[in-house]
């Protein structure tokens, strides 16, 4: 499928999205504390479940990929070109930051 991406700091970006297995087999093993719907309803959302994980932005899914996991960190790739990381807190909330042409965004979600 052909996408299109569009972020506010980013720009506008084109390309080819094709299905991959290899994020499933990854997502299957991600630890249960980051199972469930997290981000901001403004702005992305990423759902984490036993079987796959799925990126939304803006209410537009964006292929991930090159995911890693353990119960304190959370980190994937988003195409066209940034990297989410997120850090469990002790309240289980997470912070995030999600780099992309040089500039970082840093703050706070929780599981919604």
């Amino acid at each position: 499928a052909n996408y299109t991406f569009s972020h506010p700091q980013m720009g506008t970006a084109t390309g080819l999205l094709t299905k991959g297995e290899v994020q499933a087999r990854v997502a299957a093993r991600a630890p249960k504390a980051w199972l469930g719907t997290w981000g901001r309803r403004d702005g992305w959302m990423l759902t984490v479940s036993q079987g796959s994980m799925a990126y939304l932005y803006k209410g537009e899914s964006l292929p991930i990929s090159n995911i890693s996991a353990d119960a304190s960190r959370l980190a994937f790739d988003v195409a066209p070109a940034g990297r989410m990381v997120l850090t469990m807190r002790p309240d289980e909330k997470a912070d995030y930051e999600f780099t992309a042409g040089g500039k970082t965004t840093r703050g706070l979600v929780w599981r919604r």
